[in-house]
C-alpha cells in the first residue's frame, strides 16, 4: 500500500516518464524534421520562357551571353538615298561582318537601339549592326515606296549577303513581305510582336527562314496567340515569351532579349 504523503510525488514522476518516452530524441545525424515547401509555396523563377518551338528549332542547352569588353565601340551616323528619299542609319562593327538590321516600332527610332546598348553589343560580338530610322520617322524622310516593297529594295543596298532583320511591332508591315516574297534576302528573322501578322499567316506556312519570335507575356496590343500561330506555321522557328514584359518586351527585359538574340545569331549561316 502506497503512503498518502508520497502519492503526488510518484504521480508526477510517472507523468514525466511517459511524456519523455513519447517524443523521439534528436540526434546530430538527423536533426529536427523540416518540411519541404509545396509547389504553391516555392518561389517562381522568372526569365525567358520558351513556349513553343518550330519543327527544326535547336534543342541544345542555351549558352550564356558573353560579357562585352569594357572598351567603347564607336557608333557612326550615316545616310543613304532610296528613291530620292534620305534615310538615316546608326551603325557599328566591321563592314565585312554579318549584318543585323534593326528596325523599330511606331513610338521609337534608331536611337532606341543605341540607348538600349544593342548596337554596341552586336558590334563587339562580331556583327555589323545597322539601326534604321524608317521612312518618316526619326531623321529619315518620308518615301513614296509602300511599306511592303521598301525592304525588298533596301536590303540589297545595305549588304551583298543575306542579313538578319530585327523587326518590332509596327515595322512588321515592312519586314513580313520580305519573308513571304524574298526569303533569300534573309539569313534570319527576329520579329517582336510584329504588326500585320494576321494578314501574312497563311503565306508563312512552311517557311524555312530561321526565325526567333519574341513576345511579352503581358502584351495587351497584339495577342500572344498570334505568335503561337506564327511559330507553328514556320518550320524553323522558336517562340520566346518574356515573362512580365509588355508589348515592347525588349525594353522591359533587355538582358534576356540580348542573351536570346546572341544565341540565335551565333547559330546562323550567313
Amino acid at each position: 500500500m502506497i503512503r498518502s504523503d508520497i502519492r503526488p510525488w510518484l504521480c508526477g514522476m510517472l507523468a514525466a516518464f511517459f511524456l519523455t518516452a513519447s517524443v523521439p530524441p534528436e540526434t546530430e545525424e538527423t536533426g529536427p524534421t523540416v518540411e519541404e515547401p509545396t509547389a504553391a509555396e516555392a518561389p517562381e523563377k522568372k526569365g525567358p520562357r520558351v513556349v513553343t518551338r518550330g519543327k527544326e528549332a535547336s534543342l541544345e542547352p542555351e549558352p550564356k551571353a558573353e560579357e562585352p569588353p569594357a572598351t567603347t565601340t564607336e557608333i557612326e551616323s550615316f545616310e543613304l538615298k532610296l528613291s530620292g528619299s534620305r534615310l538615316h542609319f546608326l551603325g557599328a562593327g566591321d563592314p565585312e561582318a554579318p549584318t543585323v538590321l534593326l528596325l523599330h516600332g511606331a513610338r521609337f527610332s534608331s536611337q532606341t537601339w543605341r540607348e538600349l546598348g544593342t548596337i554596341e553589343l552586336l558590334a563587339r560580338q562580331g556583327f555589323r549592326a545597322l539601326a534604321l530610322d524608317l521612312p518618316g520617322f526619326g531623321s529619315s524622310e518620308a518615301t513614296e515606296t509602300p511599306p511592303g516593297r521598301f525592304l525588298l529594295t533596301l536590303l540589297p543596298l545595305v549588304s551583298e549577303r543575306p542579313v538578319v532583320v530585327v523587326s518590332p511591332s509596327m515595322s512588321g508591315r515592312f519586314s513580313l513581305p520580305v519573308v513571304t516574297e524574298r526569303p533569300n534576302l534573309l539569313a534570319g528573322y527576329v520579329p517582336v510582336a510584329p504588326a500585320g501578322l494576321e494578314a501574312h499567316l497563311k503565306r508563312l506556312e512552311g517557311s524555312k527562314v530561321p526565325t526567333l519570335i519574341f513576345w511579352g507575356e503581358e502584351d495587351k496590343m497584339i495577342p500572344l496567340k498570334l505568335g503561337q500561330q506564327m511559330s507553328r506555321a514556320m518550320t524553323n522557328s522558336r517562340l520566346v515569351v518574356l515573362e512580365g514584359a509588355q508589348h515592347p518586351c525588349y525594353l522591359d527585359k533587355p538582358l534576356d532579349f540580348h542573351r536570346e538574340l546572341l544565341q540565335f545569331l551565333r547559330g546562323l549561316s550567313f
